[in-house]
Order: C-alpha cells, then sequence, then structure tokens
C-alpha cells in the first residue's frame, strides 16, 4: 500500500510505536488524506465517509486547475452522503458532468 510493512501498521494502530514523519507522510498519500487529518487534527468531527470526501476534495483542487464554479458546485457536492472519497472519483465526477 504504502510501502509500509503490516507489521510497522499493526504497531501504530495499536499505539505501541510513534510513527516517524516520512511513515505518516506516506501512509497519508496512499490514504489520500492529510497528515493532519490522521493525527486527528482536521476533519475529526465528520463521519469517515464525510472526511475522505472532503479531503480527497482538497487533495483533487490541489493538484487540478478548476474554474470557481466547478469548485463551488464540487464543494456542494462534497456535502452530500453519495460524495466522491477519492481523488479519481472527483476527477471522474467533474469530467462527466461537463462543467467544463
Amino acid at each position: 500500500m504504502a510501502s509500509v510493512s503490516l507489521g510497522e501498521i499493526s504497531l501504530l494502530e495499536k499505539k505501541l510505536r510513534v510513527p516517524k514523519i516520512d511513515t505518516l507522510q506516506k501512509i497519508a498519500s496512499a490514504l489520500e488524506v492529510s497528515t493532519s487529518f490522521l493525527l486527528s487534527e482536521e476533519d475529526s468531527e465528520l463521519s469517515v465517509p464525510a472526511a475522505l470526501a472532503r479531503q480527497s476534495l482538497k487533495l483533487f483542487l490541489r493538484d487540478n486547475p478548476v474554474i470557481d464554479a466547478e469548485t463551488e458546485y464540487l464543494w456542494r457536492v462534497c456535502a452530500l452522503d453519495s460524495a466522491p472519497q477519492t481523488t479519481k472519483a472527483w476527477k471522474d465526477l467533474l469530467s462527466n458532468i461537463g462543467v467544463r
């Protein structure tokens, strides 16, 4: 997944080891979330599906130029229960709706 061993992930989940910064960054990248999210510093008040939608949209918007109207539309969609939860799904949604 993130080139982190299952044993390492198990130790992290059990809180038997504090992750190194690069390990945390690898895991965040693989899950398409921020390191702040993994540390419960961001979006912790949201349900997991809502947080994943928000996190993946933030990454999508960071890495893909979109016009203001598209950004506004995507944030409205993000509030829905059926919002995409991966950057690929956000890209697919944008290309399928033909806002561009």
